[in-house]
C-alpha cells in the first residue's frame, strides 16, 4: 500500500472540516440569539416584579388608609356637633360605631384633657376583640386616682392604680405644638393590655385637634396580622408566586410574617434582639433568597413611592428583587419587598430554546449525515470489501448479507462471499484453532513434528453399531452431529483441540497448539462437563424419542509428537506416538470394567487434587507387555456421595488383596460390594484365578487384556 505524505489534504478532511465550520457557525447564532431572548426575559420579569411591588404598595397603603379615614369621619361628625363629648354614652356610641364602620380597623381610641381646667381629663378606647365583639375601656380620674373600666358582652370589671392616659407618648407627641393636627403613624406596636399568649401586634394613627377648650387625640389602628393578611391574598403572576413577598423597614427587619407561625419580638436596628428594640417578625429560618432581599433593603435607599429592583445571589440560584417604599406619609417608612426565582420566568423559555436547539442540531446533525453520505458512497462499498478481506485474515468468515450500493463493488463483494463459502466449508475438514495460531506466529505449516507434553484423550459411544442399525440414517446423522458438538464444545470449553472425529468417536488433545498450564485437570473437567452437556442433551426435546447413549472415556498424559503429517501437498495435524496409543486402549479397556472413563496414572497424579478416583487395576493393553495403574474418574471433590467414597474404599482394599495374591479374600471382599461392575468384573478374575492359580513368583498382578 502506498504511503500518504504527512499533513496532506484529503477530500474528506477538506469535506469534513467545511460541515463542521457550518455546524459552529449555525450553533454560535444559535447560542447568540438564546441569550438575547433570555435578557428580553429578564427584562420583561424585572417589569413584572417592579409592577408586582407597586401593586402591593398601593394595596398596603389603601389598607393601612383605613385608619385616617376613621379618624376623618370621627373627626367631621365632632365638627358637625353628632359627638357631645360630654355624654359618655353617646360618645361611646361614637367611637364604637366608627370601629364596627370598617371591619379590617381594629382599634379606635379618643382621649383628651381640658385646656381650661374643667372636666378632668380621661380616655375611652373601643377594641375589636373578634369580628362582631368589641371591647370598651374608659379610663378616667376619680377620688382614688386613675381607674380603668372594661365592658365586654356579659362582662365588666374595673381596675384601680391606671395611669394618666394624656401623658403617654400617643397623647403627648401628636398634642405637641410641631406635630399638633397632623396625622402621626406609630411604629409595630404591642397592643395594652397584652393578651395571654402570643401579643397581638397593632399599628396605629393618630391626630390631634381642639374642640370647644379641649383638646382631643384621635387614634385608630389597624391590627399587624391584617398585613399579612393583604400580602397572602394579593393576586399576583403565577411566575412571582414562586418567590416571596414581605413587607420589612430600612433597617432590613420584617414588618409582615413570612409563616403563620412566625413570632413578633424586639429588635434593636441591627435585628439584636432588645427590649427597648422595635418590635418586628423575628427572622428565623428564613429563606437565604429573603435574607439577602433584606441585606439589599439595608443598603439600598429608596425614596418615597418609588422602587428599585436589583438581581442578587442566594442559595445557588439567582433571585430578582424589587424593593418599593410606601407613599410619603404611612408607616415609619417601610418597603414592600418581592423577591422570586429568574428561573420561574427564564425555566420555560429555557426548555423552548432546548427544543429548539433540539431540532436546530437534528437538522444540522441530518445535514452532515446526508452530505457525509454523500460524499462517502463511491468508497464505502469498497472499504467493506478492505475490512472482509482483513476479516479473512483472520480467519473470520462469517457472511455479510449486506447489498453493496453500486453494481461493481458488488460483483467483488460477491466474489469475497463465495471465497468465505469455501473456507467455511474447509474450516468443517481443519481445525480453525490450529490455523488461527499458525497466523499469529506468522509461519507457514510444513511437514514436521516435535515432541510435546500431552493430555490425549479418546472417546467411543457404547453399543454404537447396534444403536445406528435400528435407526433411519437422517435421524441417526442428526443425533451423531448433536452428540459430537456436544463432547466437543465440553472440550473447547477447557482449551482442548479436538483432533479428529472417528464415527462416533472423539480424539482430543490439550496443551496444542497454545501451551495450557495443568493440562491433565483440564481434560478431567472436560470430561465432567461431557456427561452434565449429555444428560441435558438427552432429557432436551431435540432428543426426544432416542435412548440416551452411554460415552466411555479414555485418558492418558505422555509426551508425543505431534505437527504436520502427510503428503506435501495435504497435511494433518495430530499427534503419535505410545502414549496416543495408550489412550485409544484405555478406552477401550471401560468394557472389560464396566466403566466409563478411564485414566493412567501419570493424569491422576497430575490432576489429584479436586477429583474422587478409584484405582481400578493394574492392566497392560493389548499390544504392551508393561502393565500401567489405571483410574476410574468418579467426579469432583464435594460432589461424590459419602456411600460412593465408602465403596471405593472397600474396592481399593480387595484390590489389594488381589495384587498380593490374596485370590479368595479378594474374591469375597468383590463379591460383597454386589452389584457394582468393576468387583464383579475383579470377583470372576478371581474365581478364574482360584481355579487355576498362577505360580507365586510368576504373579504380578498385571493384567493383560487380550482385546483393545
Amino acid at each position: 500500500m502506498p504511503k500518504r505524505r504527512p499533513h496532506s489534504l484529503s477530500l474528506g478532511r477538506l469535506v469534513a472540516a467545511l460541515l463542521l465550520g457550518a455546524a459552529a457557525l449555525t450553533i454560535g447564532a444559535f447560542i447568540v440569539l438564546a441569550e438575547a431572548s433570555q435578557a428580553a426575559v429578564l427584562a420583561g420579569a424585572q417589569a413584572v416584579a417592579l409592577a408586582t411591588g407597586q401593586e402591593r404598595a398601593r394595596q398596603i397603603s389603601a389598607h393601612l388608609d383605613i385608619a385616617p379615614h376613621a379618624i376623618s369621619g370621627f373627626e367631621r361628625r365632632l365638627t358637625a356637633d353628632l359627638i357631645e363629648l360630654s355624654d359618655p354614652t353617646r360618645l361611646e356610641a361614637a367611637v364604637v360605631g366608627g370601629l364596627l364602620e370598617h371591619q379590617d380597623l381594629t382599634e379606635m381610641t379618643v382621649t383628651f384633657a381640658s385646656t381650661t381646667g374643667g372636666d378632668l381629663s380621661w380616655q375611652l378606647s373601643a377594641r375589636r376583640s373578634s369580628p362582631t365583639t368589641v371591647l370598651v375601656q374608659i379610663t378616667r380620674q376619680s377620688a382614688k386616682g386613675w381607674i380603668t373600666t372594661r365592658r365586654a358582652p356579659n362582662a365588666a370589671d374595673e381596675e384601680a392604680g391606671a395611669s394618666d392616659p394624656t401623658q403617654h407618648p400617643t397623647f403627648s407627641t401628636p398634642s405637641a405644638p410641631q406635630h399638633f393636627g397632623q396625622l402621626l403613624w406609630s411604629d409595630l406596636a404591642f397592643a395594652e393590655p397584652r393578651p395571654a399568649g402570643e401579643p397581638e401586634v397593632v399599628v396605629t394613627v393618630q391626630k390631634a385637634i381642639r374642640h370647644r377648650g379641649r383638646v382631643l387625640v384621635i387614634r385608630a389602628g389597624v391590627h399587624a396580622a391584617a398585613l399579612d393578611e393583604v400580602i397572602a391574598r394579593a393576586g399576583h403572576d403565577d411566575r412571582v408566586k414562586a418567590g416571596h413577598i414581605f413587607v420589612s423597614d430600612r433597617h432590613g427587619r420584617l414588618i409582615t410574617r413570612m409563616r403563620p407561625n412566625d413570632r413578633h419580638v424586639l429588635l434593636d436596628e441591627a435585628g439584636r434582639p432588645d427590649r427597648d428594640g422595635d418590635v418586628r417578625v423575628s427572622d428565623r429560618e428564613v429563606p437565604s433568597e429573603v435574607v439577602a432581599a433584606l441585606a439589599r433593603a439595608r443598603q439600598t435607599k429608596v425614596k418615597a413611592g418609588e422602587s428599585r429592583t436589583t438581581r442578587i445571589a442566594a442559595g445557588g440560584g439567582a433571585y430578582l428583587t424589587t424593593l418599593t417604599a410606601l407613599p410619603a406619609g404611612f408607616t415609619q417608612d417601610w418597603m414592600v419587598g418581592v423577591v422570586f426565582p429568574e428561573s420561574a420566568f427564564l425555566d420555560d423559555v429555557r426548555a423552548r430554546q432546548r427544543r429548539a436547539m433540539a431540532v436546530v442540531s437534528l437538522a444540522l446533525a441530518l445535514m452532515i449525515a446526508l452530505a457525509w453520505l454523500a460524499f462517502r458512497a463511491f468508497r464505502k462499498g469498497f472499504d467493506r470489501v478492505v475490512a472482509d478481506a482483513s476479516k479473512m485474515c483472520t480467519l473470520d468468515f462469517s457472511p455479510d448479507p449486506r447489498p453493496a450500493h453500486f453494481r461493481e463493488v458488488q460483483g467483488a463483494h460477491d466474489a469475497l462471499e463465495r471465497a468465505k463459502t469455501a473456507l467455511r466449508a474447509m474450516g468443517r475438514y481443519v481445525p480453525v484453532d490450529l490455523v488461527r495460531e499458525l497466523f499469529a506466529d506468522n509461519r507457514d505449516p510444513r511437514l514436521g513434528a516435535r515432541r510435546i507434553d500431552l493430555t490425549i484423550m479418546f472417546t467411543d459411544v457404547q453399543d454404537f453399531t447396534t444403536t445406528a442399525e435400528a435407526m433411519p440414517p437422517e435421524r441417526l446423522a442428526e443425533a451423531l452431529g448433536l452428540y459430537l458438538s456436544t463432547v466437543a464444545t465440553a472440550i473447547a470449553s477447557t482449551g482442548g483441540l479436538v483432533d479428529k472425529y472417528m464415527g462416533d468417536g472423539v480424539m482430543a488433545l490439550w496443551n496444542v497448539p497454545r501451551t495450557l498450564a495443568e493440562h491433565p485437570r483440564a481434560a478431567c473437567e472436560a470430561v465432567l462437563r461431557a456427561q452434565v452437556a449429555e444428560r441435558a442433551l438427552f432429557d432436551s426435546s431435540a432428543w426426544a424419542g432416542l435412548p440416551a447413549w452411554v460415552t466411555r472415556f479414555g485418558l492418558h498424559r505422555d509426551t508425543a509428537m505431534v505437527g504436520h503429517f502427510g503428503a506435501p501437498d495435504r497435511f494433518s495435524y495430530t499427534a503419535m506416538g505410545d502414549g496416543v496409543n495408550l489412550a485409544a486402549r484405555l478406552e477401550g479397556a471401560n468394557k472389560l470394567y464396566g466403566t466409563t472413563t478411564l485414566v493412567s496414572e501419570t493424569v491422576r497424579d497430575a490432576a489429584r487434587e479436586g477429583f474422587v478416583w478409584r484405582r481400578i487395576d493394574r492392566i497392560a493393553v493389548k499390544g504392551k507387555s508393561k502393565g500401567v495403574t489405571v483410574y476410574e474418574l468418579m467426579g469432583r471433590v464435594g460432589e461424590v456421595d459419602e456411600e460412593a467414597m465408602q465403596k471405593v474404599a472397600r474396592y481399593e482394599a480387595a484390590l489389594d488383596a488381589y495384587l498380593e495374591g490374596r485370590f479368595e479374600a479378594a474374591r469375597r471382599a468383590f463379591a460383597a460390594l454386589g452389584s457394582d461392575a468393576p468387583s464383579s468384573a475383579l470377583a470372576a478374575r478371581c474365581e478364574t484365578l482360584l481355579a487355576n492359580p498362577p505360580a507365586p513368583e510368576s504373579w504380578s498382578g498385571v493384567y493383560r487384556a487380550l482385546q483393545k
